[in-house]
């Protein structure tokens, strides 16, 4: 059949990505992941839906309510020219139609004569050893990139090894010898795979089956290893032994990793030919597993006994299935067929509900040649169905990343309008991806794959030295190292509105994100005359108060009149709503008395005057609260650096609040004049002064409200500088060891003692969720993120709009 088009008509613009077979349950799975896709819903890729039956894409487009700029086109995977038109539309082909002996080979043809990228399920090792000796050449003269097995479980065991291989590397220049992964899955069997499997037994012939041996994918041949075992084990340093039986995907997955050893050894013969940059052969050597490179893998037994069971059931139940006809001709009858999946009830359940029950992890245990051997334990882990919902993942990060830089990349994203309209391949994927060719998961994506999996939040993935070579600064550098690959946080508002209301000791842990929307700047962020003119680090410390008291005083009173211009924006009230007793109990009612304490870095007093103009809670709001100050520690708010609008006096230690704008008529003179009218200026700029001018306790500001008398001694601002301690970290500390909830809002936690606090919390068990604009290297604790401005995150989240309607009447977000 000729393509046609049921939401628009193809027009000569290339689409970045085609998916092929669309309409069987991967390929649903696939194309509703892609829609929902964080770099599709901003326009950075497009993608197509084929499939041979035109009224199913009709229906898969109505069921999965898909918006109109995805295009549908008829194929069939028969018809070549049909095949080459879907082709020449696409940048990267998503191909779900198997058997892939029986139908992938014209796909695999078409891309590799035409230079476009392609991505496929197959656990087929002799078609892809086919597709190695027929395109293999022909694609690295196009430039296409030719990645077979881009789904689970190939990925894990390729990922694994390859991920050993660098943290080895990272630890001494030492090669791989022997590495074993062992598999733990929960998850059920496709149609598409019982049905390669019955291909593989009756269709491929023998003489090709006959070539299916371990290196046979490989360009280069290593040790030798036993075909089949009966019983597995995997030994790590520290940790009790693993028993394992047969895994039916080993053989395919061993020869995918041999592949990926292969191909890396070759690169380094390549790159020691005259005239290589010095630079290209350090990289190719850093990256090759070396040349005694030894994969194996199995499947985890509660026991060896059952181990041993396991693999010889299997074992007689193959050789049943490949010798006895009517065996398979029963299984036939009553297996899926390819194209099905799951259960309606399970499959509704991922899909409607993202509740799936299973799961994968595979550990990997790989040790050094050298002696003493350096032993090095891999991770990855996959929350989900992984043959269905977590490969559907899998194959499509896969295709995304020949095309965009993964989503927590700092490289440039190209713009939604010009989307990922060129050819040239993005930054960051290995020197084999640009050579093109019949490829492997890691050898053509690495690094940028691995990342893309654990943007998405279902993946995690850890690797590190164990034993006797990791000394304790090695462990502390390798865990810092492959942190890029730990569990990314869930933004899943469901899951954390959940979690909020199960919290009983909840804290909130603020910073100079809370208050941007208040028009005030923040240091690191700030494009802002008041950061502009004066270094913060000159003069929030002790000694330039000692040294250079003036300049101080300049510099707080700029910011004071910075501070009393802001208003408290929708994120302050957010924060005051959750700590006020009758939303805590509605939004927390898992427990009778829910606590909530903000700490707040922030000095503009901006969270206690909205805090203070809820009911109960004060006097009204900070313009009526001047005076003696009360005792600091309050129940639901600690200023942990204190109050820009309280000063202490250097003599007698009185503390006092006032929002007057000028503490001294001298710094009032400030805002009249920016310089002396001769130019006379000190280092914090504006009109030059005098010490006897500054605030001084009992002067000006406080006439006739000072209950100690005019002691005269000089004032100091209330806040803490770098160098001092908190005054109240005890009590933060005590309230930190009984956090449930740490919810850190608009601040980067780099600063100490901040700092640590996600990390004590997540010690004790509890959970961290981040509010901020963007990623930062503080957020390695968290659980969730929430990216965008807090004004708008936090009341979303937390659904107090109803609340802060009631409250604030007139307010407006700032």
């Amino acid at each position: 059949m000729m393509l046609s088009s049921l939401h628009t008509t193809m027009s000569s613009v290339k689409t970045d990505i085609v998916v092929f077979g669309a309409t069987g349950f991967t390929g649903r799975l696939i194309t509703r992941y892609l829609s929902t896709h964080p770099q599709f819903t901003q326009h950075l890729f497009s993608f197509a839906i084929a499939a041979r039956s035109q009224s199913k894409l009709h229906t898969l487009v109505q069921e999965l309510d898909l918006p109109p700029n995805i295009n549908t086109l008829q194929l069939d995977v028969t018809d070549h020219k049909s095949v080459e038109a879907a082709v020449k539309s696409a940048r990267v082909v998503i191909n779900t139609v198997g058997p892939y002996w029986t139908w992938g080979t014209p796909v695999v043809k078409a891309c590799a004569n035409n230079g476009i990228h392609y991505v496929d399920l197959t656990g087929e090792d002799m078609w892809i050893r086919e597709i190695i000796n027929k395109f293999d050449y022909l694609a690295t003269k196009t430039g296409a990139v030719i990645i077979n097995s881009c789904g689970y479980d190939s990925v894990p065991s390729d990922a694994s090894a390859f991920l050993s291989n660098k943290t080895l590397k990272a630890h001494g220049p030492y090669d791989v010898g022997t590495s074993m992964t062992a598999h733990r899955v929960r998850g059920g069997i496709s149609g598409g795979t019982l049905s390669t499997m019955m291909t593989a037994i009756e269709d491929v012939p023998k003489e090709k089956m006959q070539e299916s041996i371990d290196y046979s994918l490989s360009p280069v041949t290593g040790p030798a290893l036993p075909r089949f075992q009966f019983l597995y084990t995997q030994s790590i340093p520290g940790e009790s032994t693993v028993p394992g039986g047969f895994f039916f995907m080993q053989p395919t997955n061993r020869k995918l990793v041999q592949r990926t050893f292969g191909l890396l050894e070759m690169e380094v013969k390549n790159a020691e030919a005259p005239d290589t940059p010095v630079e290209a052969i350090r990289n190719a050597r850093r990256e090759r597993y070396g040349p005694a490179f030894a994969y194996d893998e199995f499947l985890v037994m509660p026991s060896r006994l059952s181990a041993v069971i396991f693999s010889a059931v299997f074992a007689i139940g193959f050789g049943m299935l490949a010798y006895i006809t009517p065996i398979r001709w029963i299984v036939k009858k009553y297996m899926r067929q390819p194209g099905s999946g799951p259960s309606e009830e399970r499959a509704t359940d991922w899909i409607d509900r993202d509740m799936a029950k299973g799961f994968f992890s595979a550990t990997n245990h790989t040790i050094s040649t050298s002696t003493p051997p350096v032993h090095v334990k891999s991770v990855f882990k996959g929350d989900r169905d992984p043959g269905y919902a977590l490969t559907a993942i899998m194959i499509s990060e896969s295709a995304l990343s020949l095309l965009l830089p993964p989503v927590s990349s700092t490289a440039s994203q190209p713009s939604p309008s010009s989307s990922a309209k060129s050819l040239t391949l993005p930054e960051g994927l290995p020197v084999l991806a640009r050579k093109g060719g019949v490829l492997t998961p890691m050898s053509a994506l690495g690094d940028v794959l691995l990342t893309r999996l654990v943007d998405t939040g279902r993946f995690s993935i850890e690797s590190h030295v164990v034993g006797e070579g990791a000394s304790e600064e090695t462990r502390k550098n390798q865990t810092h190292r492959s942190s890029i690959f730990s569990m990314a946080p869930s933004s899943d508002k469901a899951s954390f509105r959940a979690t909020l209301a199960s919290a009983e000791n909840i804290i909130i842990l603020s910073g100079a994100g809370l208050s941007a929307a208040s028009g005030i700047p923040t240091y690191r962020n700030a494009d802002n005359s008041l950061w502009n003119n004066f270094d913060p680090l000159a003069y929030a410390v002790p000694e330039a108060f000692k040294d250079d008291p003036i300049g101080v005083w300049k510099f707080y009173h700029r910011r004071r009149a910075e501070y009393l211009l802001a208003k408290p924006n929708n994120a302050h009230r957010a924060l005051a709503v959750l700590a006020h007793p009758p939303a805590l109990a509605r939004i927390a009612p898992h427990h009778k008395a829910p606590r909530v304490l903000h700490v707040t870095q922030n000095v503009d007093a901006l969270a206690l005057g909205v805090l203070e103009s809820l009911p109960d809670q004060g006097q009204g709001g900070p313009s009526e609260a001047e005076g003696d100050v009360p005792p600091p520690a309050k129940d639901s708010l600690i200023e942990m650096h204190g109050d820009i609008f309280v000063t202490r006096c250097t003599a007698c230690q009185h503390v006092q609040r006032s929002y007057t704008p000028a503490l001294a008529s001298a710094l009032a003179e400030l805002e009249k004049n920016s310089a002396s009218d001769d130019g006379a200026a000190d280092a914090a700029g504006g009109p030059a002064i005098t010490l006897a001018q500054l605030p001084k306790c009992g002067g000006d500001a406080w006439a006739g409200s000072n209950r100690y008398g005019r002691c005269g001694g000089l004032l100091r601002p209330e806040v803490v500088w770098f160098g001092e301690v908190p005054p109240l970290m005890g009590e933060i500390a005590r309230r930190m060891s009984k956090c449930d909830l740490l919810l850190v809002v608009g601040t980067s936690s780099t600063v100490q003692p901040a700092a640590g606090f996600a990390a004590q919390v997540k010690k004790n068990g509890g959970t961290v969720a981040v509010f901020n604009l963007g990623r930062s290297t503080g957020d390695e604790e968290a659980d969730y993120m929430f990216l965008g401005p807090c004004d708008e995150t936090l009341p979303d989240l937390l659904e107090v709009e109803k609340e802060m309607a009631q409250l604030w009447p007139q307010s407006q977000p700032v």
